[in-house]
């Protein structure tokens, strides 16, 4: 009997704390949850520079290596930024990549690091998502190439 006391009472209390929370960050607009590129390069460099310095397993070789401030922009399939993604380099070789969100709903700004990555080609993407396209919405694709509305 004591112990559904308490849970109730954690129960009641957890709901009034969210109830004060709520209001307060559904009244911020959209645009102030973005990440800017800058931001971001200053998350992928505290973040390289923290591994680095803890000895993180398969960081031994990123003393040195330097972080290309443009990143790519990565988006969600609404079109949304999701995350922008450095390169890392050691004497002009690309030995990684590190991923920081561009939305600061996501959670931590830290999303992801790669070692010797392939690197991204556009060209392969755009060639493939058209396949893909031309595969799964053959009726679209031919609207679209005969000019008629969809």
């Amino acid at each position: 009997m004591k112990h559904n006391r308490i849970g109730i009472g954690i129960l009641v209390l957890a709901v009034l704390v969210s109830m004060v929370f709520i209001p307060s960050v559904s009244a911020q607009k959209e645009d102030s949850y973005s990440v800017t590129a800058e931001e971001a390069f200053k998350h992928a460099n505290a973040n390289m520079i923290s591994f680095i310095a803890a000895k993180a397993l398969n960081f031994e070789n990123w003393a040195g290596a330097s972080i290309d401030p443009k990143p790519i922009e990565l988006y969600d399939i609404n079109g949304q930024k999701l995350f922008y993604q450095f390169s890392v380099y050691k004497e002009k070789k690309l030995i990684g990549t590190i991923d920081i969100y561009a939305n600061k709903t996501l959670g931590n700004s830290f999303n992801d690091i790669a070692f010797d990555p392939t690197p991204y080609k556009a060209s392969e993407a755009m060639k493939k998502s058209k396949e893909i396209a031309k595969k799964n919405y053959p009726k679209i694709i031919q609207l679209e190439k005969s000019n008629q509305p969809i």
